[in-house]
């Protein structure tokens, strides 16, 4: 009971966060303008949101979780840089978030058809986090061990065509 209220909170938390980056930085690029205080508030909030995180009965992402960043990456009101924030997030969390995390990332590939061309643009955006995921691994604020980096990285490119060599 507990942890559905805490998950509760985190993915609120997250929500006011994203929302705030998004009034800060608008169209902007993050070099432009100094938006370090509602960058840091997505890494906390994504983090938090992980160590709350209530997977389905068949180990799948949370339905609420689906449908949140399903309006961070899909929804148009979040730009290229926003995107960018919460997959360097995602990147710098440590190795059993990351495992968790990657569960939705596995849910967009199996539910977003390869062959489908009404999903081409849902799979560049989900296959442009994953790359930006790739890169924040080697920041030094990544607390993910390199072991698991190059894991993740063999299995998620694969799986999204990436070439990381």
């Amino acid at each position: 009971m507990f942890k559905n209220l805490a998950a509760s909170s985190c993915r609120f938390n997250l929500r006011q966060s994203m929302e705030r980056l998004r009034a800060k930085l608008g169209n902007l690029d993050i070099k432009e303008i100094n938006a370090g205080n509602e960058i840091s508030a997505v890494m906390t909030d994504l983090s938090l949101l992980m160590g709350n995180w209530i997977a389905e009965a068949d180990g799948s992402p949370p339905e609420k979780v689906i449908r949140d960043f399903n309006e961070y990456l899909f929804s148009g009101k979040y730009g290229i840089n926003h995107i960018k924030v919460l997959a360097y997030a995602a990147a710098y969390m440590d190795d059993e978030r990351i495992k968790d995390f990657s569960s939705l990332i596995t849910y967009y590939d199996q539910n977003l058809g390869k062959e489908d061309d009404s999903f081409q643009k849902m799979r560049a955006i989900v296959r442009f986090f994953v790359e930006v995921m790739f890169n924040g691994f080697n920041h030094p604020k990544s607390k993910c061990t390199d072991i698991f980096a190059n894991n993740f990285k063999k299995e998620f490119a694969a799986q999204w065509y990436i070439d990381i060599e």
